[in-house]
């Protein structure tokens, strides 16, 4: 361990990768300064701070949840129990506290493992069942907005009180919700445009994430995440054929940072343990400047825009694969974050 790496260490606390301890501490202090600083900001008088206060809301919110990624690997800190306070520490700030960091883990792990995108609900067959409501959900995709996050974050407050399963979550949504109904009746009763600006902020959060996740792979969606996990992992072939990289920028890789690197999925996933910091340099030793399974930007917000109604009730199969061409184009998923746990 170097002479600088040994000066970054905190007593009681080991890294996972001593020599990244710089960027994990500017990660999190740029989170809690944007955060306070966006908290601050809306609830000033001043209509340009409260416009620049959503939109440092929700970047912090953005860098928080991949954050809290990279505890669900256990990237963070060589303990489990630093992870997981940090990641719950995350979880409160991003909504996924209703989940749970724990349960949040174990669901993306088994996302890892089993190669399927895995979830408890399907939001798909009850929006059958409900046509008014598939059609507000249609509508307000068609407006860009993320109703079917919306939809699932909905869900993992309210399944727990309907679904005997969930049973023993209720306690601890149940008190969330009071704190947290009480926090924001707090800023809104300081400023109450406050809470639009917040409101505004969140759904911009919801939507990064849920662009992100929409063309990183095409996995089917298994609805078995009440059930045991299922080591069903087949061939690293397959997992890369059908997981993909969305980069924001290939040639100024220094963008790809406004969402914690996340975007180098296909070394992700062949590395799930290596940190956000170092996933640059593996992609360019894995692929260069060529990754086949690489989606450019303007295919991913074309193909976002084209199949956004589309995408609602599309079903979830493992097509298209391999190295992508001009004659393929991805519907792409949709309610599979990796931040509920339903």
């Amino acid at each position: 361990m170097s002479k600088n790496s040994r000066s970054t260490q905190i007593p009681g606390i080991r890294w996972r990768d001593p020599t990244g301890v710089p960027y994990q501490i500017v990660a999190m202090i740029y989170i809690a300064a944007m955060y306070g600083f966006g908290l601050f900001a809306i609830v000033s008088s001043s209509l340009l701070l409260n416009i620049v206060g959503a939109l440092a809301l929700a970047h912090s919110l953005i860098i928080a949840a991949y954050l809290l990624h990279e505890c669900a690997h256990q990237s963070v800190f060589i303990s489990a129990k630093h992870n997981a306070r940090l990641g719950s520490a995350l979880a409160w700030l991003t909504g996924a506290c209703y989940s749970g960091f724990e349960r949040v883990r174990r669901k993306h792990l088994r996302h890892h493992i089993e190669q399927a995108d895995i979830l408890a609900w399907d939001y798909r067959s009850w929006l059958a069942r409900h046509p008014s409501m598939r059609m507000l959900v249609e509508f307000a995709e068609s407006l860009y907005l993320p109703a079917v996050e919306m939809l699932m974050h909905s869900a993992a407050i309210i399944l727990p009180f309907i679904d005997s399963r969930y049973r023993e979550h209720r306690m601890p949504i149940a008190t969330m919700l009071i704190v947290r109904t009480a926090a924001f009746a707090l800023l809104g009763w300081l400023h109450p445009p406050a809470l639009l600006c917040y409101a505004i902020a969140y759904v911009l959060f919801m939507q990064v994430l849920r662009f992100m996740d929409v063309f990183q792979h095409s996995y089917i969606i298994r609805y078995t995440l009440t059930e045991p996990q299922q080591r069903i992992k087949t061939t690293d072939d397959y997992e890369e054929s059908h997981t993909f990289s969305n980069l924001i920028s290939q040639r100024w890789p220094w963008l790809n940072l406004l969402v914690l690197n996340f975007c180098y999925h296909n070394v992700h996933h062949q590395m799930p343990l290596l940190p956000w910091y170092r996933l640059p340099q593996r992609y360019r030793e894995v692929y260069g400047n060529s990754c086949p399974q690489r989606v450019p930007l303007s295919d991913q917000l074309r193909w976002f825009q084209r199949y956004r109604r589309e995408r609602v009730m599309a079903p979830a199969v493992d097509q298209p694969a391999g190295p992508l061409s001009k004659n393929i184009e991805m519907v792409g998923a949709t309610g599979v974050s990796f931040i509920t746990a339903v």
